[in-house]
């Protein structure tokens, strides 16, 4: 959800913040974290983005409202091309606003905080194998992020516009330079342990 996943849809119209003047729409973005470490999704789209706009009252994006937690899409697209047009579930969980849909669970963008940039820090992956995300602070923006990855394990670094600048699965690579307003995502096994440095 990287701007809107996982919040209760009754909290949507305190969530968007639209007045009258600006007449404008809000762009609500999740992130996923229930794909597997070795996924092309996260190379690809892990993000997933709800615009809600205001003259359209009772939706998101296509799904109309349909509880305080639920919506579906009134859409009905016959065979393969309606695969995707699933209905999305918020719920809460531990404080954690989530969004679940068509199987994957994304988190809300809100929840993202600031990779370590100590020299030296870990990331382990909880219990859950849920993927951990982080967003770049400034302080390390331009500086050499090296994991020392387990053998079930992966990571990926997107820019400020979201596109990926490096998936460990595809290039190999296990050092990057960490981009301003950029953020980055680690995958794996449960209790997998990354060990990051930042110079």
């Amino acid at each position: 959800c990287r701007r809107a996943c996982g919040l209760s849809l009754v909290h949507f119209s305190g969530l968007l913040e639209i007045t009258q003047e600006s007449h404008a729409f809000r762009r609500v973005e999740c992130q996923l974290i229930n794909e597997k470490y070795t996924s092309v999704t996260y190379w690809l789209m892990p993000t997933l983005q709800l615009n809600l706009l205001e003259e359209v009252p009772g939706y998101v994006m296509d799904q109309k409202i349909t509880g305080p937690h639920t919506s579906v899409s009134e859409l009905q697209i016959p065979t393969m091309a309606g695969r995707d047009n699933q209905a999305y579930n918020f719920f809460k969980k531990n404080g954690i606003e989530y969004l679940e849909a068509s199987g994957s669970l994304f988190v809300r963008e809100e929840a993202v905080g600031p990779i370590d940039s100590g020299k030296k820090s870990s990331v382990t992956i909880p219990a859950s194998g849920h993927a951990k995300w982080f967003t770049v602070p400034e302080k390390a923006a331009g500086k050499t992020m090296k994991v020392k990855m387990p053998a079930k394990g992966s990571f990926a670094v997107y820019d400020e516009k979201g596109t990926c600048v490096n998936f460990s699965v595809i290039s190999g690579d296990h050092q990057v330079v960490l981009p301003e307003k950029g953020t980055l995502v680690f995958a794996g096994k449960a209790g997998s342990k990354m060990k990051v440095s930042v110079k």
